[in-house]
């Protein structure tokens, strides 16, 4: 996909350079390494730093063929202009392509864009942002759907839903991300009869902890038999409140800390009530972690309720604890249902996945 000294494709990493935890995150460097090598794709990586200077100005290449490239905005744009790419792939939603936006009358590039969410919807839940930067935000969203030639979505739903709010006129194709082979590498976990039950729970969000209030005291009737780790959650007086149970907390994590965490995990929560796709969910059930999903959700479409997982009703908690103190109470449950999650997720291996992205870049490059 080179031809001469021009880079065809540029995939404008976002994933960071430090420990990895959300899907985007996930998802972009994984593109990153699987296509580490391959002719004419050139990884770059915006550089933020709190320094002006190294904000606007910041140079520098790696690898053999300089394929590797982190640069501030001033520079960014100065290659942008020097390689002229025929396709540029933005992985998530990133501000940075603001820059882009603005050349793009110029350059003629062709923009994929892979759907995670609609950063719109995802503002509006978060009453903490202000409204220059929600207005900043679906501005930028809105120029990334009008420039996109083609819209990697996780799902059909967020598809139709990209669609609804922007009407883009782009192509859009429903492709899952990919599951990374150390998840379906663990050993096939044991029938834990007398074991401390690991339970894994998901925060970030005040629609997601508000569950745990509910839900932790009950647990803390089991004692030292539960383990409980909570991921994101911003509030930590739960421990305090909880003092009969063992809690730990846990901001942000590396991929094999958070592979070694659901490999030991036996019940994995996500107690939000909407979601476009939830890629540690997935992860989850593929190292054979019983997931239980609230039901509006799009990951509950893999789930068949009472075998490879459970359910429950957004505004029914109640059912919630039923079902959680149901699987503390039957490791037979527990280990079959955690089998049959791994088995509904086999479809989302990297290695299938991949080739869908391949024959994109191959199809704009040749426009």
């Amino acid at each position: 996909m080179r031809s001469g000294n021009k880079w065809n494709v540029w995939y404008l990493d976002t994933s960071g350079t430090g420990d990895i935890f959300t899907g985007p995150e996930k998802y972009a460097r994984r593109i990153r390494e699987l296509f580490t090598g391959a002719e004419g794709i050139r990884f770059v990586y915006y550089y933020r730093n709190n320094k002006l200077k190294t904000k606007l100005f910041y140079f520098r290449t790696a690898g053999e063929r300089s394929e590797y490239l982190a640069a501030g905005v001033f520079s960014l744009a100065k290659a942008l202009i020097n390689d002229r790419p025929k396709v540029i792939h933005l992985p998530s939603f990133d501000r940075v392509y603001l820059i882009l936006h603005l050349l793009k009358p110029f350059l003629k590039f062709q923009l994929v864009y892979s759907l995670h969410g609609i950063v719109a919807k995802e503002d509006s839940q978060k009453p903490e942002l202000s409204y220059f930067y929600r207005l900043r935000n679906r501005y930028i969203e809105r120029s990334i759907f009008r420039d996109a030639s083609r819209v990697l979505a996780f799902n059909e739903l967020l598809a139709e839903t990209a669609v609804k709010e922007y009407k883009s006129n782009a192509e859009i194709k429903a492709i899952p991300p990919g599951i990374d082979e150390v998840f379906f590498s663990s050993q096939r976990k044991l029938l834990n009869l007398t074991g401390v039950i690991e339970i894994i729970m998901l925060g970030g969000f005040p629609r997601r902890e508000d569950a745990a209030y509910e839900i932790l005291p009950i647990l803390s009737r089991y004692g030292n038999n539960i383990s409980v780790t909570l991921v994101g959650f911003k509030n930590q007086k739960l421990r305090e409140d909880c003092t009969d149970l063992k809690i730990n907390y846990v901001v942000k994590t590396g991929q094999q800390e958070w592979s070694d965490r659901l490999s030991s995990a036996d019940i994995f929560i996500a107690p939000y009530r909407h979601e476009t796709f939830s890629l540690s969910g997935i992860e989850a059930m593929a190292a054979e972690c019983v997931p239980v999903f609230c039901n509006s959700v799009k990951a509950a479409e893999l789930v068949i309720d009472g075998k490879n997982g459970f359910l429950y009703s957004p505004d029914d908690l109640s059912s919630l604890a039923e079902i959680i103190a149901k699987l503390i109470k039957s490791p037979t449950i527990r280990y079959q249902s955690g089998h049959d999650a791994r088995k509904a997720v086999s479809n989302f291996r990297w290695e299938k996945l991949l080739p869908i992205h391949i024959a994109v870049y191959h199809e704009l490059t040749e426009r």
